[in-house]
C-alpha cells in the first residue's frame, strides 16, 4: 500500500508539472531586460553552415536575427538596432543568441532608443 501511494503522488506530481509548463505562454520566456540596442554591422555569413545574415557588434560578438528585412542585406552595412532576445527558438548556425529586430535606423546618429542618445 505504501508503495501505490507513492506511485500516486509521483504520478500526481508529474501531472501539476506538465499543466504548469503546458500553461505557460511563450511570451513569457521574453523578459524586459532582453530589449537593449546597438550599433552593429550587418555580416553575410550564408557561407557557414546554418547561417543568413548576421549583426556584428564586435570581433566576436554576433546576433542572428529572425527578421531583418532584404532591404538591409547589405555585407558591411553599419545600422542602429533594437534588438529583443528570443529564449524560445535555437539555431543550427550558433554564432550568438537569436533575437528579433524591433528597430532599424541607418543614419550616422544614435536614434533617440539608442544608449546615450540625446545627452
Amino acid at each position: 500500500a505504501c508503495m501505490r501511494s507513492a506511485r500516486r503522488r509521483a504520478g500526481m506530481g508529474l501531472f501539476v508539472t506538465l499543466v504548469v509548463l503546458c500553461s505557460c505562454n511563450v511570451g513569457d520566456l521574453l523578459y524586459d531586460d532582453d530589449l537593449f540596442a546597438a550599433q552593429v554591422t550587418v555580416r553575410n555569413f550564408a557561407g557557414t553552415d546554418g547561417c543568413g545574415w548576421v549583426l556584428e557588434s564586435g570581433p566576436h560578438d554576433h546576433y542572428e536575427p529572425t527578421n531583418l528585412d532584404p532591404a538591409f542585406h547589405h555585407e558591411g552595412l553599419q545600422v542602429w538596432v533594437q534588438l529583443r532576445r528570443r529564449h524560445d527558438l535555437a539555431s543550427f548556425c550558433m554564432v550568438g543568441p537569436i533575437v528579433d529586430v524591433i528597430s532599424i535606423h541607418t543614419g550616422v546618429d544614435a536614434p533617440n532608443w539608442a544608449p546615450g542618445a540625446g545627452s
